[in-house]
């Protein structure tokens, strides 16, 4: 969507936004979007689908499965670990 919002070949913008940013743009998308649903986790009473689909994930597993690969630990136990501190 954003290659075509700037009427640019999808590769070209990868190649321009890693260029200036040192990381993809998928793994910057993903960095902002679990930043999101760090921020929900801590600070709402949301069900972990409600987060998921909040942060731009359609799919609950998949979302599941994309924060415990970047943080080692699934939603739930984030969300149980923060809360006891």
């Amino acid at each position: 969507d954003i290659a075509e919002h700037f009427h640019v070949d999808l590769n070209y913008l990868g190649r321009v936004f890693k260029k200036k940013n040192g990381k993809s743009l998928k793994d910057y998308l993903t960095e902002k979007r679990l930043e999101k649903a760090k921020y929900l986790l801590d600070n709402t009473e949301l069900k972990i689908y409600e987060i998921a689909e909040a942060s731009g994930y359609s799919d609950y597993f998949y979302f599941t499965r994309v924060f415990r690969k970047v943080t080692g630990i699934t939603p739930t136990e984030w969300r149980e670990k923060n809360q006891e501190n």
